[in-house]
């Protein structure tokens, strides 16, 4: 009813403007009724197949509408009966039709609704017959869960509440807005308990996919222009969510940003199946990094946290996992992660030529960093650092460009190192800063990259 209402309310609206803001002959008004209300009964274009859930299926009686209403206008504009004007009418009509179409489908499949449906509670899980189809596709699963740390499953399935373990059935790669989502279980399972998701990670996405031309426009799609503003909420409208491409990194620091651990998953197919435990608080940071240009939260000057802009080289969410990444990989003799997981594909070369670094020009500009000094630290970074070498680092700007270049350096090295520059900066800014640049430079001259 609402979508019908609406379409009438646009067909009226554009009726409106024909007479007066394009001062169209009666003619071209009338002709604009009559293939409305002609493609209205030829292809039922009041009642939407919304369970179609694609936006190319449900408006597939729209875009036969436009190219039917086209070709009459064409060949009728040869005997001068309708105007150039038409056209631009019926463009307009179908481009409101969609946006019409989008909205109301989103609306069609509210988010609370889609979450209800997909939700397997502990006694529907754990009581399955085993000849139920979706007992044997799970059993490896439940199979695991059952020796898992030893749980109790009598203490789950004598739970009054189905508040305590929750199976969501939809492949997260297909919820709408997945931190809503993960807020919706937090505040519906209790304290301690359990959630288990479905996910196809990018890495079996792609793999599935193979090389070739679908490769490249998943690839595009949700590796590049999803990752730019405005863009990804235009691409999460039009695709209703589905098919995103989510990296295991992405995921598990998703899992951490909306308050669970990552316990275990098992891989079913080209699928993963895992359990979360309820058992963090949620991260206060209102705005997650996401996009291609993201900016991070760094120490500076008298401890303050500032917003440095980088080009993203890391999977999104990643700055929230660099705890548990530090206790598992440690420091390679630069002082960086070993063999870190959350580089891209192409963050290593991103990094080797500085192209992430570009964006804090902006940020040199405005006065938060300078061009020479120690580079702006995480929090989790910076409390690696001995409390000595703090208090001269919160007397000084952190730079752009890092007095460290000798890659073989250990990371007590680099400690003293950077030591070293902020008591000479401290006695002798301006010529402490242009000893290092020339030094930097000369590094640069001989080849060597940032990791």
């Amino acid at each position: 009813m609402i979508f019908r209402v609406s379409l009438i309310f646009v067909y009226i609206l554009v009726s409106i403007g024909m007479i007066f803001y394009t001062k169209s002959n009666l003619s071209d008004i009338l002709a604009f009724e009559f293939l409305v209300i002609f493609n209205l009964i030829l292809n039922d274009k009041l009642s939407p197949k919304w369970y179609q859930e694609k936006l190319i299926y449900i408006s597939s009686p729209f875009i036969y509408s436009f190219f039917i209403q086209f070709a009459v206008w064409f060949f009728f504009f040869f005997f001068d009966i309708y105007s150039q004007k038409l056209i631009h009418v019926l463009l307009v009509t179908f481009l409101l039709e969609l946006i019409l179409i989008v909205l109301l489908r989103n609306y069609q499949f509210s988010k609370v609704n889609s979450y209800n449906r997909n939700i397997k509670f502990s006694q529907e899980l754990l009581n399955f017959n085993e000849s139920d189809p979706l007992f044997i596709e799970n059993k490896l699963f439940v199979d695991r869960f059952r020796t898992f740390q030893n749980i109790d499953l009598n203490l789950i399935q004598r739970r009054e509440s189905n508040r305590y373990f929750v199976f969501d059935i939809d492949l997260i790669n297909n919820w709408f807005n997945i931190n809503d989502r993960f807020l919706f279980y937090y505040n519906k399972i209790e304290n301690g308990g359990f959630l288990s998701v479905r996910i196809k990670t990018r890495e079996q996405h792609l793999n599935e996919l193979g090389l070739g031309y679908k490769r490249f426009k998943v690839v595009l799609i949700h590796d590049f222009l999803a990752k730019i503003p405005f863009f990804d909420k235009f691409i999460n409208r039009v695709t209703l969510g589905k098919r995103k491409l989510i990296s295991d990194i992405e995921f598990k620091g998703r899992c951490y940003y909306n308050g669970f651990n990552f316990l275990f998953s098992i891989t079913q197919g080209n699928e993963k199946i895992c359990f979360l435990q309820k058992s963090r608080t949620i991260c206060k940071n209102p705005k997650p990094s996401f996009y291609l240009i993201t900016k991070l939260n760094r120490v500076s000057i008298n401890g303050q946290i500032i917003k440095i802009a980088k080009v993203r080289s890391m999977y999104p969410y990643s700055e929230f996992l660099q705890k548990e990444i530090y206790e598992s990989n440690q420091l390679d003799s630069t002082g960086k992660f070993n063999n870190d997981p959350r580089i891209t594909f192409y963050g290593k070369f991103i990094r080797k030529y500085w192209i992430d670094e570009l964006p804090q020009l902006f940020e040199l500009m405005s006065g938060k960093i300078k061009l020479v000094g120690i580079r702006a630290m995480s929090e989790h970074f910076f409390s690696l650092y001995s409390e000595e070498y703090r208090k001269l680092y919160y007397k000084v700007k952190p730079g752009i460009i890092s007095p460290i270049f000798d890659e073989n350096c250990s990371f007590e090295e680099i400690e003293q190192i950077e030591k070293k520059y902020l008591e000479e900066y401290n006695n002798s800014p301006l010529y402490t800063d242009f000893k290092y640049f020339l030094i930097t430079l000369s590094s640069i001259i001989k080849g060597t990259r940032s990791k």
